[in-house]
């Protein structure tokens, strides 16, 4: 041990007189003597990293850094591992242990941080698989951190594992959905919409979120495209109706909405909306005719609050219209609402009664107070999609647009509605098998009767001509509005197609003939100079494009958000705080300054440890050379409430030294004197405060700070 001891005195003179060399042969020996000596072997890798030699260094500091790990001293490990990767940052095993000591030792943050740098480096050497693997350990620590996931995603596309790329895109599409974050949502699909060109759904995602976060033309856009594709899909007309009438196009809007009839009939959301869009256009008469049809299946849905505002608004256009006036009156009556009661009688004739009258079954039977009690249970199987009812159709926000559940519970009562459309149809096929035995027994008895009488022309039954007339023009009518949806939508054959059987059924109708003309001139531009259909990809590449170049994208594995556990919340817990606090201590002691004040920041957040951090913070900026930073810190460590007295007096102290280290000998006398004064022997308060009176510096003197007594006390 005498030899060792030899060792080491020779190595500080060595280095005294700037010998790094001979100092690291020195100790190079000592090791050799004592290989448990890990101070000497940590000194000698400090010497090897400031003379350059890279390789020496880090074998010595992992000899060190093994030991303390092994032991269990994962910080000071840590700190060790720090230092290696400031004399070697490519090598990125060192990234490896870092995380996984931080991660031991509960550092959360730390641990992602160092994951997140091994992960890109592997990613910029083009080992995408290592990269995969080391983004699937963050996505353990921190499940909720969707950055993680989408580069996850990001990585399997580009491995040609799409399958599991698109697998980590739903859970994350799921977790926001839920959230119902409608611009990460957008982002995440400009992102994946590209890897996943020919996935139709992706593009309808995209649509509805760019109409969700009001970007109404670009959905439109994506909307027309895909319908071409699938004209009868329930949720895209949805979404292209809602497109419509945000634009306040309600025009295409109620052609939208009537195509959605055809396909689901008796849906009183859809049929709400249409009610209502007719309003907009001010088309009164139709909105009163198709309401007084569905009237009862609202009533009966108990959508009367629905229903009376429909009503309200055409008896404000209508006021003399008496069918409005008898059905608001019977709303009111069930509401209980009489001061509106009242008035609406008041416009009434006095012998009209109520527009439920049909709902008795005789004519003495009068119908109950709760309108709702008098009605049977056989429509209760009537679809209805709540958020369709509740939707406003006057400039409602785009944010109560209808969000996964509503969609899920309109689904489930479309199942209900192909079921009862199976039944119906089962019925109405044994209903034809009838048919046809009873029209064969009719042909027969007809064929007897005109032998009886030959010159009878007239039908028994008889239906008036004017009624077939009337029936044609509203068949005429509505188809014509198909045409006219078809076209909008770039449907030409299906215009064409309803353009042809008005034609056999009407040959002379000059509206069916204009637009088959219009039909035929648009079929005989080529699809790409018609600029109807557009290629979805290409679509979004260029929406991803215009976004990035207005924000950064949230979804950037580069982008710092590996520290939110810690930021996230306004305090850590004690635990965090002194985990951070004694990896800021370590790295000071090692010289390692930067990452030392990056700790003790995080272990202020908790306040047992922030007079400390504070302090300790100051010092760190101190030895940098940071004079204002760290006055600024000394006095806000003065300024906390509730400071103790000796730890009053050891910042005092340092402040002190601090100044006399930077020149300021009067500040350092101001702040002495009251350490000197409160006990003269503090650190020797008294001793020094003579020698900042007498003019000698700090340097002079060659002993400020560095008697074992000086230093503070909660280090």
């Amino acid at each position: 041990m005498a030899n060792k001891d030899k060792l080491i005195a020779s190595a500080q003179k060595a280095l005294q007189k700037g010998q790094t060399t001979r100092a690291i042969k020195d100790y190079q020996k000592v090791v050799e003597l004592d290989k448990k000596d890990i101070r000497s072997r940590q000194k000698l890798a400090d010497l090897c990293a400031k003379a350059g030699r890279k390789e020496d260094a880090l074998e010595s500091y992992e000899v060190v850094a093994n030991n303390y790990s092994e032991n269990g001293f994962y910080l000071k490990a840590i700190a060790v591992y720090k230092q290696m990767q400031k004399v070697d940052s490519s090598q990125l095993g060192i990234y490896a242990k870092l995380a996984e000591l931080n991660e031991k030792q509960g550092l959360t943050g730390n641990a992602l941080a160092e994951y997140r740098t091994l992960a890109a480096q592997y990613e910029k050497n083009g080992m995408p698989g290592e990269a995969i693997g080391i983004l699937q350990k963050m996505k353990e620590i921190d499940p909720e951190n969707l950055n993680v996931r989408v580069k996850i995603a990001e990585l399997y596309a580009d491995l040609d594992e799409s399958e599991k790329g698109k697998d980590e895109f739903l859970e994350v599409l799921e977790f926001l959905k839920k959230s119902n974050n409608f611009d990460k949502i957008l982002k995440l699909y400009e992102i994946f919409l590209p890897l996943y060109p020919n996935e139709p759904e992706m593009g309808v995602g995209l649509a509805e979120a760019y109409l969700r976060t009001g970007k109404v033309e670009k959905s439109l856009k994506i909307l027309k495209s895909a319908i071409k594709k699938s004209p009868t899909d329930k949720n895209l007309l949805q979404m292209l109706a809602e497109g419509y009438r945000h634009q306040k196009d309600y025009t295409n809007e109620r052609l939208t909405l009537q195509h959605l009839l055809k396909i689901s009939a008796k849906n009183l959301g859809y049929r709400l909306k249409y009610i209502r869009c007719c309003m907009n256009l001010e088309e009164y008469d139709r909105a009163l005719q198709d309401i007084e049809d569905w009237k009862e299946a609202f009533f009966e849905a108990n959508k009367v609050d629905a229903l009376k505002e429909c009503y309200e608004r055409l008896h404000k256009a209508l006021p003399r219209e008496e069918k409005v006036a008898r059905t608001l009156k019977s709303i009111y009556e069930s509401t209980g609402e009489g001061d509106k009661l009242f008035e609406v009688m008041s416009s009434l004739p006095d012998d009209s009664g109520t527009e439920l009258d049909m709902f008795q079954a005789s004519d003495d039977e009068v119908v109950d107070d709760s309108i709702m009690d008098g009605f049977s249970e056989d429509l209760q199987e009537i679809e209805l999609a709540e958020a369709d009812l509740l939707d406003d159709q006057e400039e409602v926000p785009l944010d109560i647009l209808e969000g996964p559940e509503e969609l899920e519970e309109i689904e489930e009562l479309e199942e209900l509605e192909e079921i009862e459309e199976i039944e119906e149809l089962e019925e109405i096929e044994e209903l034809e098998e009838v048919s046809v035995e009873l029209d064969s027994e009719l042909d027969m008895e007809l064929e007897i009767e005109l032998d009886l009488d030959d010159s009878d022309d007239e039908s028994v039954l008889e239906i008036s001509e004017d009624d077939l007339q009337e029936e044609a023009v509203l068949d005429l009518a509505s188809a014509l509005e198909e045409v006219e949806f078809y076209i909008q939508q770039g449907l030409l054959d299906e215009a064409e197609s309803v353009c042809h059987k008005i034609l056999a059924a009407v040959p002379d109708n000059a509206q069916a003939t204009e637009k088959l003309s219009e039909i035929r001139e648009k079929l005989s531009v080529p699809e790409e100079e018609a600029g109807d259909f557009i290629d979805i990809a290409s679509e979004v590449m260029a929406a991803t494009d215009e976004a990035l170049a207005e924000e950064v994208n949230e979804f950037d594995l580069n982008t710092d958000f590996t520290e939110k556990v810690e930021e996230e919340i306004e305090d850590i817990s004690v635990e965090d705080a002194e985990s951070h606090y004694n990896l800021g201590i370590a790295y000071k002691e090692m010289g390692l300054v930067d990452d030392a004040i990056a700790e003790f920041d995080k272990a202020m957040k908790n306040p047992t440890r922030l007079v400390d951090s504070l302090a300790l913070k100051a010092m760190c900026l101190a030895e940098t050379g940071e004079f204002d930073g760290a006055e600024q810190y000394f006095w806000s460590v003065l300024e906390q409430p509730g400071l103790g007295p000796e730890e009053k007096k050891g910042i005092q102290f340092e402040l002190g030294l601090f100044y006399e280290n930077f020149g300021k000998i009067a500040e350092a006398i101001s702040v002495i004197e009251e350490v000197a004064a409160s006990d003269p022997g503090y650190r020797g308060a008294s001793d020094k405060l003579d020698t900042l009176k007498s003019g000698k510096s700090a340097a002079a003197e060659g002993s400020a700070g560095k008697n074992s007594k000086d230093r503070v006390s909660y280090i």
